[in-house]
């Protein structure tokens, strides 16, 4: 079971990569300015929620690295290896209370997010096959 939801985390964190799915609403939007967020982010940490309680990995843990880059020209590359698959995604994004739209060929979404000094959190949901409920889910960027 857990080997089962591992491979769901997994999976999701692929989806959420290559589509930048909208997030969770308990990440309440703070004060963010453009100015905040443009640089490089590095995926640093997943936390999900399950039933059973709230589980931290290391993107190690989950042979993933992702990294994000928001430019001041309002575009942004994303570029991601989970477990040798490298994907790369771009576009545009902006910036208004709290939320982060991009637009790329996936289409558009809206990021609801959280900015603590130099750390970026991104939530979103997760659907748990087993029960059928959403489950929480955070990804943590830290500021190169």
């Amino acid at each position: 079971m857990f080997c089962q939801k591992k491979f769901l985390l997994s999976f999701f964190i692929l989806l959420t990569a290559l589509t930048i799915v909208g997030c969770k609403e308990d990440i309440n939007s703070s004060n963010i300015s453009e100015k905040d967020v443009i640089g490089t982010w590095v995926l640093t940490k997943i936390i999900a929620s399950y039933p059973s309680g709230q589980k931290e990995l290391t993107p190690q843990e989950e042979n993933l690295s992702m990294t994000i880059i928001l430019n001041s020209d309002k575009t942004f590359q994303q570029n991601q290896n989970s477990k040798g698959q490298v994907t790369n995604n771009s576009g545009t994004w902006s910036l208004a209370n709290g939320e982060i739209t991009v637009i790329s060929t996936s289409g558009t979404y809206t990021l609801l997010c959280r900015l603590y000094g130099n750390i970026l959190q991104i939530a979103s949901t997760l659907l748990d096959p087993a029960s059928g409920n959403m489950l929480p889910i955070t990804l943590e960027f830290t500021k190169q």
